[in-house]
């Protein structure tokens, strides 16, 4: 029997885990990218197959994705159509980590009459997230529980021993994606109110998170919760929200951050010779304010400048965020780089919050049900706490994320789903894939419950 044939699209950080699942499943694997050297790299490791290609090139996909049983697509979720694309052209069914854009979306009536399977959100969050609450929630409504409160939250950051920058924060997957997440707007549902964040006032809204961890953890909502009480069948819940967790200081430096426009994605050219100290200098704005406590970084007009910008900001947290802005070059002659302030951003700062030899990242992942009983009130909580494995082993970031991608791609290939587009809400696929990541990858939430009234 011939085996399954596999297109990875993507070179970068994830794919490693991915084909370590998918070669023991016994998928002969092709991978292409735009970057030659990690193609080589990941050649000189793996029997697989690798192209160069540029995913974003009209019909560049198209003859890779022919003859091909599933393709996964780990590239930014912003090119996903593109792969789409090339999947409904050859009719392969397509498996993705992450949430559906709009141009996704304007697809799935061509993918349901290609009769292709688009398997979405398969990653760490959204992914196992999903899989986990569904789980929860069956067990819950087995017992006649109804669901009060819900609150899932997911974080990714260095490990407290590996925490050595201002900001708390190392890279572990795609920068420029990983830190625009900062900025991107929030509802959720409170005391069946409707709660509506966005811009700077995001990283505002964070609050002190209850877990015994070595350094302090803040939580701040993430993305768009609302659809969620449909989602999992929770509408009776006047409570719903969806959140990220980081340390403490990460929030407080990205609202200045914020305050400052460093988020601003608009085009734009800088000369050769402009510098980022000229950068803060101009963002800073024209006003100044007297302060008998400036910081060393910065000239005097400069400091005063930055304190009236961030007049408005807990006065308190300001020596943290000049330091940050130290040490993360933005009161330096470096030159600034990219085709906006974001992405000049990203250029100058990517280098800083890699990972060293030696460290390793850390998820917590957590969900919290307040469930009314007929006899009684429970809190439950269910947590996942994993490390990755430094020296050369496998972040936890990419194995939460490429192995149940992995997972899913390998379910798309064995299970006769209709067409069209599905998610991990899904009950049989959720415990089939779970199942998999708690026997064969022990990844085990651990459960724990209060009676509370």
């Amino acid at each position: 029997m011939e085996s399954p044939k596999c297109l990875i699209v993507g070179s970068g950080l994830m794919v490693r885990s991915l084909i370590s699942t998918l070669f023991p499943l016994g998928y002969n694997i092709t991978v292409t990218g735009n970057v030659q050297s990690e193609l080589d790299s990941l050649s000189g490791e793996f029997n697989i197959t690798t192209v160069f290609a540029d995913a974003c090139q009209e019909g560049a996909l198209n003859p890779l994705v022919q003859g091909m049983t599933v393709v996964i697509s780990m590239i930014p979720p912003r090119f996903h159509h593109r792969v789409l694309q090339a999947c409904i052209a050859s009719k392969v069914n397509l498996v993705t980590p992450s949430y559906v854009s709009q141009d996704m979306y304007s697809l799935e009536q061509e993918a349901k009459d290609a009769g292709i399977v688009v398997s979405n959100e398969n990653g760490l969050d959204p992914g196992i997230d999903h899989m986990s609450v569904i789980k929860k929630l069956e067990e819950i409504r087995s017992k006649g529980g109804k669901v009060e409160e819900f609150q899932s939250s997911c974080g990714a950051f260095p490990a407290p021993e590996a925490c050595t920058n201002k900001l708390c924060y190392k890279l572990a997957w795609a920068p420029y994606g990983a830190l625009l997440a900062a900025t991107r707007p929030a509802k959720y549902l409170k005391s069946n109110e409707i709660v509506e964040i966005s811009g700077c006032e995001l990283m505002g809204a964070q609050k002190p998170y209850d877990i015994a961890f070595p350094l302090p953890i803040t939580f701040y909502p993430n993305g768009d919760s609302l659809v969620y009480p449909k989602k999992y069948g929770i509408e009776e819940a006047h409570t719903v929200m969806r959140c990220t967790l980081r340390y403490k200081n990460y929030p407080i430096i990205c609202q200045a951050l914020c305050v400052l426009g460093i988020y601003n994605e608009s085009p734009r050219k800088f000369t050769e010779n402009y510098t980022w100290v000229e950068l803060l200098e101009e963002l800073a704005g024209l006003e100044e304010k007297a302060s008998d406590n400036l910081p060393e970084f910065f000239t005097e007009t400069l400091s005063r400048k930055l304190i009236a910008k961030f007049q408005y900001l807990p006065q308190e947290n300001l020596r943290l965020i000049f330091e940050a802005f130290h040490e993360l070059g933005l009161s330096s002659n470096a030159p600034v780089v990219g085709n906006s302030v974001f992405a000049a951003y990203v250029n100058q700062v990517q280098g800083l919050l890699e990972y060293k030899e030696g460290e390793r990242d850390c998820v917590i992942m957590e969900h919290l049900f307040k469930v009314r009983y007929e006899d009684k009130v429970v809190r439950h909580k269910s947590r996942l706490i994993d490390y990755g494995v430094p020296n050369g082993g496998t972040s936890a970031v990419s194995r939460l994320v490429s192995v149940p991608t992995a997972l899913a791609a390998d379910w798309v290939c064995k299970n006769n789903h209709a067409p069209g587009f599905m998610f991990p809400m899904e009950s049989k696929f959720a415990s089939d894939v779970l199942r998999k990541l708690e026997e064969e990858y022990n990844v085990k939430f651990e459960e724990e419950e209060e009676v509370i009234g």
